[in-house]
């Protein structure tokens, strides 16, 4: 009875006056219209903004702060984390973009440290950071977890290098996959992948003989991460010795992988990976949906790059053609061309598949599947969506 009456309801609202109509609609319950409505939070030089592209509306979050905005994150209900020093201590505050004039929220205050957020998990309730000690002369940095009440060390323990700095990214599961990059200092390092499972961190890689890198989260748990020419697959779950068991990783293609050859995940779990091809004299995005690969792009002459799904099959990516300028292409799975940007460079999907990226200028732009829009100029923006949490960077240099 109550889907009923919500349908006639709904069919009220379409035949009524528009005054009636705004009646009616008030009267219904939220719908999946708010759920899938995402919100991107980004930069005006030293302002913080949040823009709806479906309204076309801007709200200032924070004004003329002196943070580095480049260190801001952004979860699932809006909560913005970013570092401020107010006393030589760089701080981690939390505030709400959701609300009108918020007030900022110290959420991790540690004595004589510098502080920054490098990610939040999927769900929205975990924070990773990273710590550095002030007057620190080794540039070690440590990693924690913010899980609402304390901070949780999760650096590895034992590590032959200094920790330099780390890139994260959470499970669906709400585990947290990072690099850490260790060195003797910041001009002599390496790279190795770990996991913190909500109990313990384990190595993933642990080779000090490459470069790990990429690694990146499937829907159903499996760990792809890039070992110099090698993309690795890891189940997620088999462990040996307090470590990924390294017995059990797919080697994925490699008799033909390359360097350049980084691979993500596509919307179905198949693998989309940049490999050479010889009969378009470039480096081209593929796909492996388990039985065949195919050339996404198939341009004459095209070194692509950074390819990103959204939930209908359709994939975003920007490619140079040599020898100057880049182009940005969305297209389906039938080849279609949905959208050429000459000059368009970094993109990033929101929950409602509209995309945004970066035009030279430099521009924030979105696309709605139909139409593009700038929505701000500058150099440099950082952008990210609120509710994917896919992210760009739009500068010069």
């Amino acid at each position: 009875m109550r889907t009923i009456a919500l349908f006639l309801l709904a069919i009220a609202a379409w035949v009524l006056s528009p005054t009636d109509a705004e009646v009616i609609q008030a009267a219904l319950p939220e719908t999946d219209i708010e759920a899938t409505r995402d919100y991107i939070i980004y930069n005006e030089d030293r302002t913080l903004v949040r823009y709806d592209p479906v309204m076309g509306e801007r709200r200032v979050i924070l004004d003329a702060l002196e943070s580095n905005w480049s260190t801001f994150e952004v979860n699932l209900d809006g909560l913005v984390a970013y570092a401020d020093s107010t006393d030589g201590d760089a701080e981690i505050y939390v505030v709400d973009s959701s609300l009108e004039n918020p007030i900022p929220q110290l959420l991790v205050e540690r004595r004589s440290t510098h502080d920054r957020p490098v990610g939040w998990s999927r769900d929205g309730r975990y924070l990773a950071f990273a710590s550095e000690l002030v007057g620190n002369e080794d540039d070690h940095v440590w990693l924690y977890v913010w899980d609402g009440e304390q901070s949780i060390n999760i650096t590895p323990h034992d590590l032959p290098l200094v920790a330099l700095s780390y890139e994260v990214t959470w499970s669906y599961d709400g585990r947290l996959a990072f690099i850490l990059y260790e060195g003797v200092d910041v001009t002599l390092w390496d790279t190795e992948i770990y996991v913190w499972d909500g109990q313990k961190t384990i190595g993933v890689s642990r080779n000090l003989e490459r470069f790990d890198r990429f690694p990146e989260w499937s829907i159903d748990g499996q760990l792809m991460f890039k070992s110099d020419n090698d993309i690795l697959i890891w189940d997620g779950q088999s462990t040996q010795y307090g470590s990924a068991d390294r017995d059990t990783f797919i080697h994925f293609l490699p008799d033909i992988a390359e360097w350049y050859s980084t691979a993500d995940w596509s919307s179905n779990n198949g693998i989309t990976f940049i490999l050479n091809s010889a009969e378009y004299n470039g480096a081209q995005v593929h796909l492996w949906d388990a039985n065949t690969v195919t050339n996404l792009v198939q341009i004459p002459d095209f070194n692509s790059t950074n390819v990103r799904w959204n939930s209908n099959d359709q994939y975003a990516f920007w490619s140079s053609v040599p020898p100057y300028g880049s182009n940005l292409y969305v297209k389906d799975l039938d080849q279609n061309t949905l959208l050429h940007e000459p000059g368009g460079t970094q993109a990033a999907w929101g929950a409602n598949n509209v995309l945004m990226y970066c035009t030279y200028g430099w521009h924030l732009t979105v696309w709605n599947g139909n139409e593009t829009q700038v929505v701000s100029s500058g150099d440099p923006i950082i952008a990210t969506w609120q509710k994917t949490g896919q992210h760009i960077s739009c500068f010069s240099g």
